[in-house]
This record gives structure tokens, sequence and C-alpha cells, in this order.
């Protein structure tokens, strides 16, 4: 009897270790939230296998969030473009994302993530009065700057220039990414629902220091995105689409 009280109470601390070492690494991969890295864990068969995703210098990524922020900014191809960079991070992301996009079946995660909600009209300046507020409290923002999917794809379109003002008025280091190998769809999400061949790649993490002039950093962060990927640059700025 004593000898299998023994073995249960050893079982029983062998459990608690091994949850308590599992939940220290939920929490570090999900960027203090053991749920978000839970799923990234559970997500690694899709991420990898079905979706095909390779990377490329993640290595240079911040472990975790900097103290001054920082803002993750990316060309766009589908709706899978924040599971594909997130994954690749111990970070929690919170992205803008279009209004227009969140449909029921999103609109419950989008508030779980703590998302930012656009709509390229006048209300978005709270948004992003909110969002720099996060950025200053040391959070990780995502945006896509050319403000849509990019159709057809390979092309850089115009950057918006409220993501050279969010890195102005922050003084924000920025994280710049680059997605391929995503199929083009006509609906967003159609791209999680699909096997691809995605190649993720982090361009560079730049710190513009003292820098305040938010159309110079755009138009540096543009071309940074055509200089290490070689599409063209297209004066048309993108029509907001889903």
């Amino acid at each position: 009897m004593g000898d299998l009280l023994t073995m249960l109470g050893l079982g029983f601390g062998a459990g608690c270790l091994i949850a308590l070492l599992g939940l220290g690494h939920f929490r570090r991969r999900g960027g203090g939230r053991p749920a978000l890295g839970l799923m990234k864990v559970i997500c690694v068969p899709l991420v990898r296998l079905y979706w095909g995703a390779r990377y490329r210098d993640f290595d240079r990524m911040p472990a975790e969030a900097p103290a001054e922020g920082l803002i993750v900014v990316s060309n766009h191809t589908s709706g899978l473009d924040p599971v594909l960079i997130e994954y690749a991070t111990n970070l929690d992301i919170r992205w803008l994302m279009m209004k227009a996009m969140m449909v029921p079946g999103v609109r419950a995660f989008a508030r779980w993530k703590r998302l930012f909600q656009i709509e390229f009209g006048p209300g978005d300046r709270a948004v992003i009065r909110q969002a720099m507020k996060a950025v200053k409290a040391g959070e990780v923002i995502g945006i896509f700057p050319e403000g849509g999917i990019e159709r057809p794809a390979r092309r850089i379109r115009p950057f918006m220039k409220g993501v050279g003002l969010m890195v102005a008025k922050t003084g924000a280091r920025v994280a710049l990414v680059q997605i391929d190998g995503v199929p083009e769809h006509e609906n967003a999400f159609t791209g999680i629902l699909l096997p691809c061949r995605a190649r993720v790649r982090l361009i560079d993490v730049i710190d513009y220091g003292e820098e305040r002039d938010a159309g110079m950093i755009c138009e540096d962060l543009r071309q940074r995105m055509q200089a290490a990927t070689g599409w063209p640059l297209e004066d048309e700025p993108i029509v907001h689409n889903s």
C-alpha cells in the first residue's frame, strides 16, 4: 500500500511539473497569454504541413515585445497572413483589421485577440490613437500598410500615411515582413481553407530613432520592401476589398 501511495505521489508530482513546464512554454509562445501559446502549438501541423510555411530570418525577430513597442508591417495576400506571421513569433500581435471582415465567426475571436477595427473613415482616428497608446505601453501592433489585399499579387502599392505616423509618434521599432506563395482568391478567408506553399521572410527590424517625418518613414519602408522582393512599385492605391 505504501509503495502504491508513493508511486501515486510521484506520478502526481511529475504530472504537476509537466503541467507547469507546459504552462511556462505556452506563456512564452503566446507573449504572456498561455491560451494563445497553446493555439500556436496546436497549429504546427496546419502551418508547417497544410500551408507549407517556410520561414526565413525570423531569428532576428524580438523574442518578446520591446519596451518601446513594436509595429509589424507586412504585405497582404490573404486572411492567412496574420496567422503565418504570428505563429513564427513569441509575440501577441494586435492586428488592425477591416471592420467589413468581422463576420460572426471572426468577431468573437477578434474581441478575444483584442484586434483593432478600422473602416478607412473619420472614425479610424480614435482607433489609431488607441493603437498608438498600446504601442507606447510596450505592446505589438500589426499593420498591412497598403490597406488591403494585393490583387494582382507581387505588386507594392502606396503605403498609407497613418503607418508612418504611428511609427513617428510612438518611436517604436518596425519589423518589416514579406509573405509570398499564398494563391490569390476572391475571398480573403479562402486562403485559410486551402493548402499552399507559403514563404514568410523577416526583411528587417528597423529603428527610426528620432525621425518624425511620417511620409519619409512610409516611403523608406516601401523602398525596403521593393529592394528585398524585387516586386514593382505601383502608384495606384488599393481599392479596399475583402
